[in-house]
């Protein structure tokens, strides 16, 4: 059963039979996201090497100061994420002479139709409107809770809410784009990580928000410069909406303490 988390986008999760693998993960009914979290990164820290069937491809944690980063960019980088948030859902793959760092997180699927009963149960609309609802389920009828909790501190429980994702819909739409807008997002995806370090799904959710609206006939510069004005509003604001969710700001609590204080 779901219901209703403590914030726009957040939901929390119930379940009246309990998996006995997961019994550390419940507060009564309710599965509780930090308490998953908690759990899951103590399984983690016991993997060593992980190993395809082909042998080939490896998985192993990385730590931030194995990085290439200089020091005052794993500092802020620190700030932002956390060391063991880095440890935990960071894997590298070494795949022959190629390194591909990839982030993860576990995630819940959930079927289109429990979605939309949860909706007309809280007789509020949870999209931004019937576009965006239809783009949310664009391939798929179903969508993902993720632990990102609505704690304020690593430590502290809170509520135990699940964040609704729609990445598979957002990758979609991406991998949809024609040539000017790839290259647009490629474009800003780099000077703005190597540049100014700021996190790639902000450039992500600006082009999925200009995709929206932009009308096809547009140059790469004018799109370009379209997408970075979004950009600096949102850093500006510290405030980046969801691209499909209503009153949700995608900035997670860490990155909205770290940016309010240069707004």
């Amino acid at each position: 059963m779901i219901q209703k988390g403590c914030r726009p986008g957040f939901v929390q999760l119930f379940l009246e039979e309990q998996p006995v693998r997961l019994n550390k993960c419940f507060k009564n009914t309710q599965l509780h996201s930090w308490k998953f979290r908690k759990h899951l990164l103590s399984q983690l820290q016991k993997i060593d090497d992980l190993s395809e069937k082909s042998g080939i491809l490896k998985q192993t944690k990385r730590k931030l100061e194995e990085t290439d980063m200089i020091g005052n960019v794993q500092h802020d980088l620190l700030q932002i994420l956390s060391e063991h948030e880095i440890e935990a859902w960071n894997v590298a793959f070494d795949w022959g002479e190629m390194w591909i760092s990839v982030d993860t997180i576990p995630a819940i699927e959930i079927p289109k139709g429990q979605m939309e009963e949860f909706e007309r149960s809280q007789r509020d609309l949870l999209f931004h409107d019937q576009t965006h609802k239809r783009g949310a389920f664009g391939l798929e009828q179903n969508y993902y809770l993720v632990p990102k909790g609505c704690q304020k501190d690593d430590n502290e429980e809170g509520c135990g809410c699940w964040l609704i994702d729609f990445a598979p819909a957002e990758v979609a739409i991406l991998r949809a784009m024609d040539k000017t807008h790839r290259d647009c997002h490629k474009f800003l995806k780099y000077i703005l990580k190597n540049g100014h370090d700021l996190p790639s799904y902000l450039v992500k959710s600006a082009v999925l928000k200009h995709l929206g609206n932009c009308t096809g006939s547009s140059s790469e510069e004018i799109c370009t410069l379209e997408i970075l004005n979004y950009i600096l509003k949102c850093v500006d604001d510290a405030f980046l909406p969801d691209p499909f969710l209503r009153n949700l700001n995608a900035f997670g609590w860490k990155e909205f303490d770290y940016l309010r204080p240069c707004a």
